[in-house]
């Protein structure tokens, strides 16, 4: 699901997996991303024409990514969570997205799915390991 590493211009102008590794938000931190979505301040799209109503948002460990670069963790799926989004979904999200996965998102599209996430997150909710 994630897209080859194709030539990228914008506020990064380079490889995608380069704007990638230069770019990664660190653990326990809030970025605002509203700025960067596909959607204007009066609700409508930037881009005149999406493919689908379909958000992607993919959280990879930056370690995995090093590791084994970026064509092999996009080939070999190797990503923490994707969430696929409607974009109404983000704007009721408010474009917060989460690692893991919170309540609020047990119904949302994920793979994968947050029942795989259940018993981990019960675990951190009693303080156990």
């Amino acid at each position: 699901m994630l897209p080859e590493d194709k030539a990228v211009s914008g506020k990064y102008v380079g490889r995608l997996s380069e704007s990638i590794l230069g770019d990664f938000i660190p653990p326990h931190t809030k970025l605002g991303l509203y700025p960067f979505l596909l959607w204007d301040d009066e609700g409508m799209p930037k881009i005149p024409s999406l493919p689908k109503d379909t958000f992607s948002v993919f959280f990879i460990q930056i370690d995995t990514l090093r590791k084994y670069g970026y064509d092999n963790v996009r080939l070999n799926n190797r990503i923490l969570v994707r969430y696929d989004l409607s974009i109404s979904e983000v704007k009721q999200l408010n474009a917060v997205f989460t690692y893991p996965p919170q309540e609020y998102m047990r119904n949302k599209k994920m793979w994968p799915p947050y029942s795989y996430f259940d018993d981990d997150l019960r675990a951190m909710e009693k303080g156990q390991p």
